[in-house]
């Protein structure tokens, strides 16, 4: 909340009325004790916002009397994976409708030095990644022909190379 003397207070900080909502661990805080991200970047004031039931909606009600606030600020967003997300590998998803085409992106969400060396798209359907710790991720595609249901993701990583672990997701 932004007040007339340029003052911001983070909201969890103001008096605050839920209901409808699962209570999060605590501030900052997953619903399973991890940090709360938003399209990479830590948020330590968060207040969780996740519906009890579909049928009915979750309230947040904020305490202003006295404040002299003019402005509301906020970020709004879900944070996935939920806990730790250390072991997570960060992937993004686009997915549209319509004419054939197909677009091979790499994000590398993080702040400081790159871990990324080089990345090269080897087809259509399959990219290769070299890590400066010396792994290689190589991710493949299949299945985007058609309604959408047979799609699969291949992603194996190796070093020197020795394959050290592989998943496949359907």
């Amino acid at each position: 909340m932004v007040l007339e003397d340029g003052r911001e207070l983070a909201l969890p900080s103001l008096p605050l009325e839920t209901s409808g909502l699962a209570a999060a661990p605590a501030t900052g805080r997953d619903y399973y004790g991890g940090p709360v991200k938003l399209a990479g970047l830590a948020f330590d004031s968060s207040i969780g916002g996740h519906p009890i039931a579909k049928e009915q909606p979750g309230l947040i009600r904020l305490g202003l009397t006295g404040l002299k606030a003019v402005r509301f600020k906020a970020s709004i967003g879900a944070d996935y994976p939920l806990g730790d997300e250390r072991p997570q590998r960060k992937t993004l998803a686009i997915r549209s409708t319509g004419k054939e085409a197909r677009f091979l992106t790499i994000i590398e969400p993080r702040l400081g030095k790159s871990v990324i060396r080089q990345a090269e798209a080897r087809s259509a359907d399959a990219v290769r990644v070299e890590l400066t710790d010396g792994r290689v991720h190589e991710i493949t595609l299949g299945g985007l022909a058609g309604d959408g249901k047979g799609i699969q993701v291949t992603m194996r990583e190796s070093r020197d190379g020795r394959l050290l672990r592989e998943d496949v997701t359907r």
